[in-house]
């Protein structure tokens, strides 16, 4: 997941504009990062400091494992984008028509359903999704605002709504069972089918090298 920076942790001024890319449409993530499925070693990227090795991103029903020898820490593994590799996989079980989604929905739909915040109102059921439209994955409606922006049907932010319990933060992944999640090893000869899905790296697969003064948590 698209985690926050250790509070602990200084981020020196030279590798900061590292830890924020561009995405499509002026979104704005952290870096991409995971541990392996099988080891649950943290991935580390190029700007961590840390020794890269060959990783692969495992693939289902038999195809071939993908190569990656330096992770920039962006999603890219050999080329190929996991987050649209993940929705192609999966939109197809939940209903949805990959052929109608351009390259730069699939993509952002693969991070939705991967790491994508949505609010439930508690009084009636209905799902909102806040300033990322996820609607295609959990209906309900959708405020193109950020979360501290004025919703018209309330009167009140997002942020007001889940402080005053009339809103409640769900994860898209608890809304949505995905049947093929994403699955990386650094060893080659790894099976897609043998192995449960990849955790994320709480600390983006960077932060490791700095935090040896205390327990780590992506180790």
């Amino acid at each position: 997941m698209i985690r926050a920076a250790h509070p602990n942790i200084s981020i020196p001024m030279s590798i900061r504009s590292k830890l924020i890319h561009t995405i499509s449409r002026g979104k704005t993530y952290g870096f991409f990062s995971w541990k392996t499925a099988d080891t649950k070693e943290s991935i580390y990227n190029i700007f961590s400091g840390e020794p890269t090795r060959a990783v692969y991103l495992l693939r289902p029903h038999g195809a071939a494992s993908i190569r990656e020898d330096a992770y920039e820490g962006y999603g890219v593994f050999g080329g190929f984008d996991a987050y649209t590799l993940f929705a192609r996989w999966n939109l197809p079980t939940l209903g949805i028509d990959v052929s109608k989604c351009s390259v730069e929905d699939l993509r952002s739909l693969g991070i939705g359903l991967d790491v994508g915040t949505v609010c439930r109102d508690k009084e009636t059921g209905d799902v909102w999704s806040i300033f990322q439209n996820y609607q295609t994955l959990v209906g309900g409606y959708y405020f193109s605002g950020r979360y501290d922006a004025v919703l018209p049907e309330f009167g009140m932010s997002a942020n007001d709504l889940r402080i005053t319990g009339r809103f409640e933060s769900l994860q898209v992944s608890d809304l949505v069972v995905t049947q093929y999640p994403l699955k990386f090893s650094f060893d080659r000869h790894a099976s897609y089918e043998r192995l449960l899905g990849s955790e994320h790296c709480p600390l983006q697969g960077y932060f490791t090298a700095q935090c040896a003064d205390e327990p780590c948590v992506c180790a």
